[in-house]
């Protein structure tokens, strides 16, 4: 990812497939670029005037995105790199520690390597897997609040920024402050150090302004879906957050207008909640959609 001078250094997700709903859609943060390595290096450590460079490396994913799939633990990862370095993350998923660190969680299902200059910032946001996030060369502090923080003001689901907050972290309004005071907790990380990030929990990423080399990190991301399949939902904040977000999105699918939308959530809200889901003609069938939606993705 680039980042223009103007942009401060901060490095953000841009989900296009989303803009056609929005006149006018925001402007992206950053721009992708394909670059081999050696360029990479060479912007890397080129004049700010030029602005800023981010790489995320994908180094192993699991073949298919289907959720009943990704909770098998099967031998169906991919290299991104090389086979031999895939063959080296998956002995250290496997063996101890890290073995006994993510017992609990579901498949690895990706891991990325990410390389950046100093003082460099990721935006509050959330990721839908769980992430072992191993800090290897530098020094990040990573700001983390629950999924349910009302402070935050997420994003809708339909917009380019889905999975960001929309409160400004660095320089939150007075309601903001006052809902956020003492809501979240720092992590400061060192080399060697692992974090670890439940799904849709919000975290604010900084590399220090003070890292004499490029900060380096390493994660590995676990599908969490299992809980819901199993129906087995020990914490169930991030599961909300999780469905709630599927809901809206189903709505929005189905709902041209967001007056539309608001009456399709409020009948999704009655009938999910156990009441009787009243409404007539569309709103019905928007509802029952929604539902069907659901139940196909997460079992009934």
């Amino acid at each position: 990812l680039h980042a223009p001078r103007d942009a401060g250094r901060r490095f953000s997700y841009y989900f296009t497939e989303h803009a056609a709903r929005h006149e006018p859609p925001p402007p992206p943060l950053n721009m992708k670029l394909r670059l081999s390595w050696d360029e990479f290096v060479r912007r890397l450590r080129a004049p700010p005037t030029e602005g800023a460079v981010y790489a995320q490396v994908d180094l192993a994913t699991r073949e298919g995105t289907a959720l009943r799939a990704l909770a098998k633990d099967r031998a169906d990862m991919r290299a991104g790199v090389s086979d031999e370095l895939l063959e080296l993350l998956s002995a250290a998923v496997h063996a101890p520690p890290m073995s006994d660190l993510v017992k609990p969680l579901g498949a690895w299902t990706l891991s990325k390597l990410y390389v950046g200059p100093a003082d460099t910032l990721a935006p509050c946001h959330w990721d839908g897997l769980d992430n072992c996030f191993v800090q290897l060369q530098g020094r990040k502090s990573i700001l983390l609040f629950p999924p349910d923080t009302k402070g935050l003001r997420p994003f809708p689901a339909d917009h380019p920024y889905d999975s960001r907050a929309q409160a400004n972290i660095e320089r939150p309004d007075a309601a903001a402050a006052a809902e956020l005071r003492g809501c979240g907790g720092v992590a400061l990380l060192e080399a060697g150090d692992l974090l670890f990030i439940p799904h849709h929990w919000y975290h604010h990423i900084h590399s220090d302004a003070a890292n004499a080399r490029p900060s380096i990190s390493l994660n590995f991301w676990f599908n969490p879906f299992a809980e819901l399949l199993d129906g087995d939902v020990r914490d169930g904040h991030h599961m909300h957050a999780h469905l709630a977000r599927a809901a809206e999105a189903a709505i929005n699918a189905a709902a041209p207008t967001p007056a539309d939308a608001a009456a399709a959530f409020a009948a999704c809200v009655d009938v999910l909640g156990g009441g009787g889901g009243g409404g007539e003609g569309r709103l019905v069938a928007v509802r029952n959609y929604v539902v069907k939606a659901l139940a196909a993705a997460f079992g009934r």
